[in-house]
Formats: structure tokens, sequence, C-alpha cells
């Protein structure tokens, strides 16, 4: 793999534009890295399943980062939510099978002689996979992220206007320019042509090619076939094997909602029943077919992690009232039913309304879903429940005693929001107006009471 890497990466690597990645970035990426590498030589071995593993999913989280950073560069201009989510969806598995790549090329390097090697010979062997992978072709990879990701948001915005305007290649006129990117220099045609379905920049890494709106009065149509023509040669690049490491570019970020080429070297490419050609490879085919069955599993698993915790609608109203939920929120917690019958009350309002998991304060769930707690004296608690952007807490209670049952379920709520729901334990309203009175003249933080009563909610404070 490796060496088709280089074949991939090596040509470009002369002339790269450095974007803004930070030490601090590259520092990161080397910790996470360790820490996976420790893992897998702690196990003897290396399989997909281990990409879900604690030890190894920060790499991929810190990869995604990266990348997601590279998107708020590159996309300028506001896009749907739909296709930002489609993008972003696709670095966090080029990310994931990133990392499944350099780990599963570390795991060969943990055996000399058939026995596993000191951990402190394993580690100087594997820093070298990590300067490869999480510097030099990290590098590339950016700038190709930014740049396609400014390219699908560019297309998404020219897309509105169909075939009003004209599109018209443009190169970034220095001596860095590739000769075959320079010869589509000023190609102009409308967005419907078929020559933009392949040749859309970025056509290669570090390619800063891009495309402009013109006015149809103000220059010529070009000639569509000898666009193609150029556009096939821009993406022509025979390695030593007699393949073609820039075919993967043919396509178009906008209109694909991609960042990075489906047949990128990361990616299996014989999944869903396609067969490989092993013709000729006796002894050798079987290896093959075990190593894409492998890549396979391992884009199954990080697509489903990719889906783990992103939001869904499990129920919604005319007025525009929904209650999302993620596949991170327990449901076999002893409140769910409790949260989700207080969702529905709001959502039945018109609100959007939202589940919420539980988090530790340093997963990058936490941030994910209780970013607006950070820096108040909420940050590290996890509410039941938003509605919109209000966090709300819902509280029960287990003893008879009506004085400490209030006064646990007030105590409970405060730490977790200002916006509390409580069981009715039998309190009159007088009496639970006084208690929280008392609480906010002491100092306490509450701006919502509520009363749960057989499941149906009625606000009192």
């Amino acid at each position: 793999m490796h060496s088709k890497l280089q074949q991939v990466y090596t040509p470009v690597c002369s002339h790269i534009i450095q974007l803004s990645i930070g030490d601090d970035v590259f520092k990161k990426l080397k910790s996470v890295f360790a820490k996976a590498a420790k893992y897998i030589h702690g196990k003897g071995s290396f399989t997909p399943e281990d990409l879900a593993h604690k030890n190894v999913k920060p790499l991929i989280t810190e990869t995604y980062n990266v990348f997601k950073g590279a998107l708020n560069t590159g996309i300028t201009t506001e896009v749907p939510d739909a296709m930002l989510q489609k993008l972003l969806n696709d670095v966090f598995v080029f990310s994931g099978m990133k990392t499944y790549t350099q780990l599963k090329e570390a795991s060969l390097l943990l055996a000399d002689n058939r026995q596993i090697k000191p951990y402190s010979k394993f580690e100087q062997d594997v820093l070298k996979i990590d300067e490869k992978y999480n510097r030099n072709y990290l590098q590339a990879e950016y700038n190709y992220a930014v740049g396609a990701s400014q390219s699908a948001a560019q297309w998404q915005q020219y897309a509105k206007d169909g075939d009003r305007y004209n599109l018209q290649y443009r190169t970034a006129h220095d001596d860095k320019v590739r000769e075959t990117h320079a010869a589509l220099e000023n190609t102009t045609l409308p967005p419907s042509d078929k020559f933009w379905n392949e040749y859309y920049p970025p056509n290669g890494w570090n390619c800063r090619c891009t495309v402009v709106q013109v006015l149809k009065s103000k220059y010529d149509i070009s000639d569509s076939a000898d666009a193609i023509r150029k556009g096939n040669e821009a993406t022509t690049r025979i390695d030593k094997n007699g393949n073609n490491a820039d075919a993967m570019f043919r396509f178009n970020p906008g209109k694909q909602q991609i960042i990075f080429p489906a047949k990128h070297p990361y990616y299996p490419q014989h999944c869903n029943g396609e067969k490989l050609n092993i013709t000729g490879l006796i002894g050798y085919g079987k290896v093959l077919l075990d190593v894409e069955a492998d890549r396979c599993k391992a884009m199954n698993i990080i697509k489903r992690m990719k889906d783990a915790g992103q939001p869904f609608t499990i129920k919604s109203y005319e007025n525009g009232g929904k209650i999302i939920s993620t596949s991170l929120v327990d449901k076999k917690a002893n409140d769910y039913s409790t949260v989700l019958n207080c969702c529905d009350h709001f959502a039945k309002q018109g609100n959007v309304t939202q589940i919420l998991p539980k988090a530790f304060i340093k997963s990058p769930d936490y941030k994910k879903y209780f970013e607006d707690l950070i820096g108040t004296i909420y940050e590290g608690k996890c509410p039941d429940f938003k509605v919109g952007r209000l966090y709300y807490e819902h509280e029960g209670f287990v003893t008879k005693n009506k004085d400490n049952s209030l006064r646990n379920m007030l105590s409970r709520g405060v730490k977790q929001s200002s916006r509390i729901i409580i069981m009715d334990n039998g309190s009159s309203d007088n009496h639970i107006k006084r208690i929280v009175f008392m609480r906010k003249k002491e100092g306490q933080k509450i701006d919502e009471i509520w009363i749960d009563k057989n499941g149906q909610l009625r606000r009192l404070l």
C-alpha cells in the first residue's frame, strides 16, 4: 500500500503550496497515533474491529478535525445543511480509512522472526509511518480538501443560476501550474456541459485551478469535445505500474457532494459483490481477496461509526414541531419514556426538541451536544433534553415524604439546568413557589419550574 501511495503523492510534493496546519496539530496527531500504535502492540495484531476501540478512535477523530478545518477554510458561502453534512460524512469516512491504512501498515512491523518486537523497537519503526501519513500525506490531503470544499460550495451557488451564465476554467497563473492544467485556461462552457461532470477542479493534489461565472456575451464558447480531451490529459499521470494515478480526480465535488475521490487508494474498490480480477495471480490471489475483504469490513465499521450520534427525527407535527434523537440516547434508561413525553409536549406546540445523550465532558460527543454549556456553571452537566437552544432537566422522586422529595428534585435539578420539570408529589403550588423563591434568594439560578402530573405538563413559574 505504501508504495502505491508514494506513487499517488510523490510527484506533486515538489510544488506543494503550504496551507495552515499548525505544529500543534501535527503534535496532537503524533500523540494519538502513538496511543493507537501502543494498543496494537499490546494486542499483537490489528483488525478492522479495532477501529472502534477507545485507543484508536482518537486518531480518527483528530484526523477528521483536520479535514473539518479544511472545509471551514474552503467553504466561505452558505451551503444547505444537507450538503454540508454529506461533505462532513465524506471526510469522516476518509479519516477512518486513512487511520485503518496506516495502522494496518504499522501492524506489519509488529513481529521480527515471528516474535513480537519490544515496544521500544516497534515504536521507532512506526514513527516513520506517522511522519509519512500524518505530516507528508496529510499536507497534500488538507490542501486538496480546501480546494474541493471550495469547489463544492461554488458549484452549489452556480447551479442556482442554471445556464444563465457560462463557467470558465482558470489557473493560478504562476510557474507552479502544470502544463496540462494550463491548457484548460479559459475553457468556457455552460454548467450543463458534460465537461464539468469530470473536470471541475481540483484536478489533482495541490491543484489550485478555479472556475468562475462569466457573461455569455463576453466569451466565446469552447469546443466541448476538445475541452474533454484536454481534461483527460490533465487527469492522466501513468505510474510505474502502468496505472493512471490521476484518473480518480475525474468527478465534480459539488455535483457528487463528496470531498475525496472515491477511487483513492485508502478505499476498497471491490465491495458489494464486485469481484476482483485475480487471473494469473496464483497463490497471491487469496491474499489479495483477504486484504480487500478486510478493507470492506473496515469501511462498513467506519460508516457505522459515522452514523452513530447523527440526529434523526422520531416524530414531527404539521406546525413544525418535532422530536429529534440520536443512536447515542439510551432507550432502555428508566427515564427515557418520561423525557420523550416531555419533548412531545413542547413539540406539539411547534417547538423543535431534542432528547440528549449522556456524554463525558472530555469526549467529542459532549461538545457536539452540550457546546452551549461550556464556559457556564453547567459545564460538564448533561441535561435531559433541549427545546430550541434551551436545556431542560426532568426530575422524579422515590421517597413519599413531600418535603424531602421536593428538596431532592430541586437540588438535583438546579445542578443540571435552570429549567426544571419535577414530578407532582402532592405539594401545593404555593408551597413549591415559596421553596423556589427562597432558593433563588440564596443565589440559585432557576428560570422555569414545570409540574409533571401523570404525563401532563404545566408551567408553574
